[in-house]
């Protein structure tokens, strides 16, 4: 099935690849989302395929032992495929899996995590639990970030390219944010090329029922005339012209509720797209780290304080020590913080490898909540000698995640629990919380 005529090898090569493959098995899914298959002992990725299926695939890129390629006939489908719900699936790049049955997606997370722990983090049989997913799978994106045509229209880029898809509603948007789309639209229309921004960051606040947005690039005046031409239907309206932030509308933040806090967003700081999910996230790690009272907490790549902030209040902390880079975030953290009378809480602006070897106090527990990129093998080192109880990770890319825990193993610890968390439905992005303990 997997075979098809090829030119004679070249010397110190191995056979060419051709231009398609008319008949291939699927055998797993990849990180990245990719079905992946093989054609003459070599790997195949395969977008748009699932385990089981037989395709034939179009190749778009050739290296010497892989390749990838793209769905262009079924000639077996599985049964976990099903239709897209977006008449857009396939042009948009904002989602990947719409053509997956959601219980399946839940199960191809939870074996792709695993898979990366295996490969890259090098743990055979990781504690990997089964992915919590969303009762709902749609409708629970509150934030986005939408590009602008040169000729004014908005919407995400298509798949693999610059080119912006216009987009009317998006099934994963909340819907106060599908409803802006169109009046945005049009009045991005009215303005000239010159003027308009050329990206549009949304934001909705379930606590506040409010709607933010964020522009970025453009000119100043035509910032402050969509403020007046959407009106009341955009509470806060900001406009971003390198590092400097003008506040056209509104207060400048949005207020936001997790684990009982009312917590400050300004329009740059980092906050989880996803907020019904980011509680179950609350309520893993306050069951992972279990929080004593008198104890301290590092919370490294601490955002707003989102997640430190509720566990603080609800474990009796006896101090929080946040590591933040992004100056607003910090300010947001500090504000958020003069709720918590009770624990001090003190918040250092800069790179985590910066700050931490400045620290000399001790860490009963230490949270991190790294970007995509991870953490710094030095990071893991600094914290793991400081010898904390209890560490949890939370992440949102398998792979470096499964290095860094493979670090982390190497300084002193290993891994209990690996919860997935769904907090992007209809995409191959994963979420994870990790504990780790002393060995």
């Amino acid at each position: 099935m997997d075979h098809s005529p090829s030119p004679p090898p070249k010397r110190g090569q191995g056979p060419s690849w051709p231009g398609q493959i008319d008949s291939m098995r699927i055998r797993r899914i990849a990180q990245g989302g990719a079905g992946v298959g093989h054609y003459q002992g070599r790997v195949v990725f395969v977008g748009g395929a699932l385990p089981g299926e037989i395709v034939s695939v179009q190749l778009y890129q050739k290296r010497k032992s892989y390749a990838s390629g793209h769905v262009v006939a079924i000639e077996e489908a599985s049964s976990e495929r099903v239709e897209p719900a977006c008449p857009l699936f396939g042009l948009c790049g904002g989602c990947q899996w719409q053509y997956i049955a959601y219980p399946a997606q839940l199960v191809f997370k939870q074996a792709i995590v695993r898979e990366q722990c295996r490969r890259l983090g090098r743990i055979e049989d990781a504690p990997v639990q089964p992915t919590l997913g969303l009762g709902n799978p749609w409708a629970y994106r509150s934030a986005a970030r939408l590009h602008v045509s040169p000729g004014g229209q908005l919407g995400y880029y298509a798949w693999r390219s610059h080119d912006v898809v216009p987009l009317e509603r998006c099934p994963l948007l909340v819907e106060p944010l599908n409803e802006l789309l169109l009046p945005l639209q049009e009045a991005l229309s009215t303005r000239p090329p010159n003027e308009r921004p050329n990206q549009v960051s949304l934001r909705y606040s379930w606590f506040e029922r409010r709607c933010l947005l964020l522009l970025h690039g453009g000119a100043a005046s035509a910032a402050a005339r969509l403020a007046a031409d959407l009106g009341a239907s955009v509470a806060e309206l900001a406009g971003q012209w390198g590092r400097r932030l003008h506040v056209q509308a509104g207060r400048g933040f949005l207020l936001e509720e997790l684990g009982g806090l009312s917590l400050q967003v300004s329009p740059t700081s980092f906050f989880q797209i996803n907020v019904p999910q980011t509680q179950q996230i609350l309520q893993l790690l306050a069951s992972m780290l279990e929080p004593q009272p008198g104890e301290r907490l590092l919370d490294a790549y601490a955002g707003v304080g989102a997640l430190s902030l509720p566990l603080a209040a609800a474990g009796g902390l006896a101090g929080v020590t946040a590591i933040e880079s992004h100056r607003a975030a910090v300010a947001d953290l500090r504000e958020n913080a003069r709720q918590l009378q009770a624990t001090p809480i003190t918040a250092h602006q800069g790179t985590v490898e910066a700050v931490l070897p400045t620290l000399r106090q001790r860490f009963d527990l230490v949270l991190l909540d790294p970007p995509r990129r991870g953490c710094p093998e030095a990071v893991l080192e600094a914290i793991a000698r400081r010898g904390p109880r209890r560490i949890a990770y939370v992440s949102c890319h398998p792979g470096t995640l499964a290095r860094d825990l493979r670090y982390l193993r190497r300084f002193g610890y290993r891994l209990v629990r690996l919860q997935p968390v769904d907090l992007f439905p209809q995409t191959f992005h994963i979420e994870s919380v990790a504990l780790l303990q002393p060995l």
